[in-house]
């Protein structure tokens, strides 16, 4: 698949008086300039301390930074608030209160402000919804007579709404873009003709949106976006590795900022205001969280940077390149059943028009006949006439270039299957702590978190192991949503049951179902990278849990199965919540 041509600069943070750190250049015209670390200003020595600051924006009209505590709720510093209002140079004004989003939000992981209205935007990762916040007759957000609204991020396949900034150069201040950590990359919303931002088409709502691919870039896991109005460009903060990408508006890469002279541990969120001497220069000020509170329920660490960053002029204007196409995992099924096609499709939205990218499947090679139910789907089935290996091709055209990407499909014949379900919705993975069941959340604590154990459920539908099969090979494939090393013991499970429902969020819904005699018995190894999905975040094999299952005297193909994951320690693993390249899987391998 051709790479498109990248445009800018790897710019590198140093701090103050000391040396630039030369970086390897990322792109064939990549130069190096420096930045500086003007201060750190902690927020966990506040009065009200904020221990896991998460989003950053300002507040031009007061002059005030707004400081968003996605965590503090969860622990004993929170005194009634987690919308938190700070000076430039890290001063919690002592007669601004601040406020809180626990009636709305529970994890408002982003903020951002729009001065034309003074109206504050809040992201929510768990819930993956953007709130709108109209301050009542006091003036504050985040008080009892604020006016609240809000829209669902999912139907953008988003999972993992973290931070929100108002696009203010183009759309007269009137879009927000929001970065998605799961998917990463930035979904530029605009209101519709009704004038408000009620959620996608899907949603009922009228919004239109784009959206900007940041991982193309290198970014692991973005958390912070800020629009640079100034240079009408974009900023995307990339935590895992202490990053800053500067996109244009065709989400090319113009320059890369290296942050770490700030030394962050989890840089969270982003956003430019003025320098705190009064230099009138523009800085950047960037959120740290520190220490995870799930790991340590005991820390306070929260602070955020002042960063001045120069940077040389916006370049050339961006020429178009090629779609960026993948067809998905490689697949293997029995012949009498469909496979299941997961392709994706970005492009730089040029030329314009068409502005958009048609999408085309055809077969390379293979023993027989392919019937695809629409060929011209990114997500769809493909029928076989013969077992054997196949080679399908997903075309992208944007009117100007193509690129392509294979997927083998491996179709075995009657008498056999192999199969790889995913999770398919939120209620289909639930943590149960303390008789309490959740299901919203981003990611499963396996099984400890904070000091609370927890009994995790999984349910995995449209099973077409048949009546009768012997199951020759079974496993749960996870992804790490966040690193941990420590040691854990897990115990797998399954329900026994013949079609076990969802769950729900009734008391005990989890642990009081019925299990199998067979269990397995798991001891993972240390998961230190985010976004890893391997062997090491594989269970050992589940053949006996399943076995016993399918075994039952009701059991049918199409049934659905339930495993239970119980014991001590801890491994994050993402959630359905997440998106289905990041769900829990279920491979299931048999024979009649």
């Amino acid at each position: 698949m051709p790479v498109p041509r990248r445009l800018g600069l790897v710019v590198t943070a140093v701090l103050v008086g000391g040396g630039v750190v030369a970086l390897p250049a990322e792109e064939a015209e990549a130069a190096t300039v420096s930045a500086t670390l003007v201060a750190t200003r902690p927020t966990h020595t506040w009065g009200r301390p904020s221990p896991d600051p998460a989003g950053i924006t300002y507040d031009p009209a007061a002059g005030r930074l707004v400081i968003s505590d996605c965590e503090v709720e969860e622990t004993p510093l929170y005194a009634g608030t987690n919308l938190f209002r700070s000076t430039l140079d890290g001063t919690q004004s002592a007669d601004d209160p601040g406020g809180t989003t626990l009636p709305w939000s529970r994890e408002p992981t982003g903020v951002g402000y729009r001065a034309s209205d003074g109206r504050l935007f809040v992201s929510d990762d768990d819930a993956d919804r953007i709130f709108e916040v109209r301050a009542g007759a006091d003036g504050r957000h985040g008080t009892p007579d604020d006016a609240v609204t809000s829209f669902s991020m999912r139907s953008l396949a988003s999972g993992d709404a973290e931070d929100v900034a108002i696009d203010m150069e183009l759309t007269s201040d009137n879009h927000l873009l929001v970065i998605d950590g799961g998917t990463k990359k930035i979904y530029d919303i605009g209101p519709g003709p009704n004038g408000v931002f009620d959620g996608q088409p899907a949603d009922g709502g009228d919004d239109t949106s784009t959206a900007i691919d940041v991982g193309r870039h290198g970014a692991l896991d973005p958390e912070g976006v800020a629009f640079h109005a100034g240079r009408n460009t974009i900023l995307a903060l990339d935590g895992p590795s202490k990053r800053v990408f500067e996109l244009n508006r065709q989400g090319q890469l113009l320059n890369t900022i290296d942050i770490r002279a700030a030394q962050p541990r989890k840089a969270a969120g982003i956003t430019l205001a003025p320098a705190s001497n009064g230099s009138g220069a523009l800085n950047w000020y960037i959120v740290d969280r520190g220490v995870d509170n799930d790991s340590n329920p005991q820390e306070n660490d929260g602070r955020f940077y002042e960063m001045a960053v120069t940077l040389p002029p916006v370049g050339e204007a961006p020429t178009n390149a090629a779609p960026r196409v993948s067809a998905g995992p490689d697949r293997r099924v029995p012949l009498a059943t469909p496979a299941s096609l997961a392709g994706t499709a970005d492009d730089d939205g040029l030329p314009d028009p068409p502005a958009a990218v048609s999408l085309t499947w055809s077969t390379v090679s293979g023993p027989g006949t392919v019937t695809f139910a629409d060929a011209s789907a990114a997500t769809t089935t493909a029928s076989f006439s013969a077992p054997g290996t196949y080679v399908l091709r997903l075309t992208g055209d944007d009117g100007g270039l193509q690129a392509s990407d294979d997927v083998s499909v491996v179709v075995d014949p009657a008498g056999s299957g192999v199969q790889d379900v995913p999770v398919a919705s939120g209620s289909d993975d639930a943590e149960e702590r303390s008789a309490s069941v959740s299901l919203t959340g981003t990611d499963l604590e396996l099984v400890v978190d904070g000091t609370t154990t927890q009994t995790v459920g999984l349910r995995f539908t449209g099973l077409l192991v048949p009546p009768g099969a012997t199951i020759t090979a079974a496993y749960v494939q996870f992804s790490v949503d966040e690193a941990t090393t420590a040691a854990a013991s897990l115990v797998v499970a399954g329900q026994a049951a013949d079609n076990p429902p969802t769950f729900a969020t009734a008391s005990r819904n989890v642990s009081s179902r019925p299990r199998t005699t067979a269990q397995v018995s798991w001891a993972p190894a240390a998961w230190p990278t985010t976004g890893a999905r391997g062997v090491e975040q594989r269970t050992p094999g589940l053949v006996p849990v399943l076995q016993e299952i399918v075994a039952r005297p009701g059991w049918a193909s199409g049934n659905a199965v339930v495993l239970v994951v119980t014991g001590s320690g801890t491994r994050t693993a993402s959630a359905s919540e997440r998106g289905a390249a990041r769900a829990p899987v279920l491979h299931v391998e048999w024979t009649v």
